[in-house]
């Protein structure tokens, strides 16, 4: 949309968000955007700059892809990926109301179920965008299904929930609870 282009035009000149080659990212993020391309889709690229400091003292971090659509491009370049409650504090302009189904926190899916992040363009463009972010973690709680007690000692324990198979179209769901546990490193922009 003529939106997203000029909002990526201004985050370029005032964040330097630089155009990368698919052989500068590192090998599993090369491996999923060729299967996108491999299905027709053209992607761009862009590095993005370090706009704050993630919280990476975790003992593990695994990749995730998190869709979005234009609207919340420039939030997300310009804070990072913030979860529901933190968005409804700060009021923020750009913020986009979604799910909760396993608690509050950022939304992932796994690299290799990529498809799941375009399904957040708008109706009308045939542009998605999507943010590949590290996701660091030291307790991991797998579930199966979308009922979550939120106040188990498992659930308050962990720093990751993985909806195993449980999110749209029978994928995964990859929750971090803190978003300062996202490392947003790379920016998506997919058409077909």
């Amino acid at each position: 949309s003529q939106f997203a282009t000029d909002v990526l035009q201004q985050f370029t000149k005032i964040n330097q968000l630089s155009p990368v080659k698919l052989t500068d990212t590192p090998e599993d993020v090369q491996q999923m955007i060729t299967n996108v391309i491999g299905q027709g889709y053209q992607v761009n690229i862009w590095k993005l700059p370090k706009t704050f400091t993630p919280d990476i003292n975790h003992q593990k971090s695994v990749w995730g892809i998190h869709g979005t659509s234009a609207l919340s491009v420039p939030s997300i370049i310009e804070n990072g990926l913030q979860d529901h409650l933190s968005l409804i504090k700060e009021n923020n302009r750009f913020f986009n109301e979604t799910g909760q189904a396993l608690g509050n926190g950022v939304y992932f899916a796994r690299l290799s179920q990529y498809e799941k992040a375009f399904n957040y363009r708008s109706s009308n463009s045939n542009t998605s965008y999507a943010f590949i972010s590290k996701l660091h973690y030291d307790h991991d709680l797998h579930v199966k299904s979308y009922n979550v007690d939120t106040f188990s000692s498992a659930y308050l324990n962990s720093d990751l929930v993985v909806g195993d198979r449980v999110g749209s179209y029978d994928r995964d769901e990859l929750v971090i609870k803190d978003y300062h546990q996202a490392e947003p490193q790379y920016m998506l922009e997919i058409k077909n």
